[in-house]
């Protein structure tokens, strides 16, 4: 997941490869409804995005990220790399490694560009062509369409990511909400207090959930007997060795007899 940026939730600087995980699908009213997690971790996929660079809406997580890091040099340096991938030839999306390979234009990106500029302020002259683009994407029904051909023309039905990325950069309630950090080292605080709020709650949960260490701490066995055996044996030939190894040095150093 990348976009918890768009509500000041910070994302690792390094873009891990993602994976779709199945959160819903049913069948509704004759049609299957399906949701799909996309998430970026490295226990998913140890793979990293080398590219980043070459994608617009990752341009725009880096842009908001390091934004709200207090770091404006990178913050700038990925808007405008996502800001460069705009088609002007036709002024209906942007034209990242994305559309080059699928021949389509992913419609969300819009709506974040507009995101991103309103949060980092930064000035753009195209953030007018980018919202009439985004608009000119609205189906019957409201919604957003999902893709479009390279010449305008819709693709697919709307969806709910790119029709929220767009509303969500008119809401300045949410577009604020970043400019409350004022540097790196209050957006490090602020993630280590989390940390270790988190990590307190987790100590609470476990001495609460066992009466043994609650009632005695020091006299209860975490672990089975047969793993504190192991832990002696390792421990004794552990010495063993440090004394053998040492007698090898001893014997080394005495200097040899000529016959």
């Amino acid at each position: 997941m990348l976009f918890e940026t768009a509500i000041r939730e910070p994302i690792p600087t390094t873009i891990h490869a993602g994976k779709n995980i199945k959160v819903y699908d049913e069948v509704v009213n004759g049609r299957r409804v399906q949701v799909l997690l996309d998430r970026h971790q490295y226990a998913d996929n140890p793979g990293i995005f080398d590219d980043a660079d070459q994608y617009t809406d990752l341009c725009c997580y880096m842009a908001i990220n390091y934004w709200m890091m207090g770091d404006t040099n990178a913050s700038e340096h990925w808007f405008r790399t996502g800001e460069r991938m705009w088609n002007y030839t036709t002024d209906k999306g942007f034209y990242d490694k994305a559309a080059k390979s699928d021949g389509l234009y992913s419609n969300f990106k819009l709506g974040l560009f507009l995101l991103a500029q309103k949060v980092t302020g930064f000035s753009s002259n195209m953030t007018g062509k980018v919202e009439t683009a985004a608009w000119s994407y609205q189906n019957s029904l409201g919604g957003i369409t999902t893709l479009s051909w390279l010449n305008g023309s819709f693709y697919g039905t709307a969806n709910t990511e790119a029709t929220s990325a767009l509303l969500l950069s008119y809401n300045d309630q949410l577009t604020n909400r970043p400019h409350n950090r004022q540097s790196y080292a209050e957006y490090m605080l602020e993630i280590t207090k989390a940390q270790l709020n988190n990590a307190t709650k987790t100590i609470d949960s476990l001495l609460a959930n066992n009466s043994a260490l609650r009632n005695s701490p020091w006299s209860a066995n975490p672990w089975p007997s047969w793993f504190t055996v192991l832990l002696l044996s390792t421990s004794i030939l552990a010495t063993l060795s440090s004394i053998l190894a040492l007698r090898i040095k001893k014997l080394s150093n005495r200097p040899l007899k000529r016959i």
